[in-house]
């Protein structure tokens, strides 16, 4: 599975591309807030994902002394390839499944979402809960899409 889904990008650096598809032009602080990563670890792993066509860099049209971060077609298709890929995953995963618990999974992937989300709930249990219905596996698993 993870072999069709290969493109050259490791898993830390495709979770940096899918937020910056997922937010439009976004400056490497806001990025690393998204993530919430180090600015400078986020800074140096953006300036590769830029020499290696995942990212584009351009001048804020605010401040154009800062820049902000876009997609390219090539990082694009890597995030939509990996989203396809997963929902095979998926569909092939439930292919057996009844509709009831199908139902069921829906339901408490809801709630598990819905607590996350609550006032007084830390910022990093928001954060995994997104990242796992996101990606489909929680957060530092290690899995590499090349």
């Amino acid at each position: 599975m993870i072999a069709r889904a290969r493109h050259d990008v490791d898993w830390a650096a495709l979770l940096l591309v899918a937020e910056v598809v997922a937010r439009g032009p976004v400056r490497v602080t806001e990025l690393a807030k998204g993530v919430q990563a180090d600015p400078s670890t986020v800074s140096r792993r953006v300036s590769q994902l830029v020499r290696d066509g995942f990212l584009e860099r351009h001048a804020d049209a605010i401040d154009g002394r800062a820049s902000v971060l876009t997609a390219t077609d090539r990082g694009r298709a890597t995030v939509d390839a990996r989203k396809e890929e997963r929902s095979r995953h998926y569909e092939q995963m439930l292919s057996d499944w009844d509709v009831g618990d199908m139902e069921q999974l829906a339901t408490l992937l809801e709630r598990l979402l819905d607590d996350a989300l609550v006032p007084g709930c830390s910022r990093g249990s928001q954060v995994a809960v997104r990242h796992l219905l996101r990606h489909g596996r929680p957060s530092g698993t290690g899995e590499r899409v090349r």
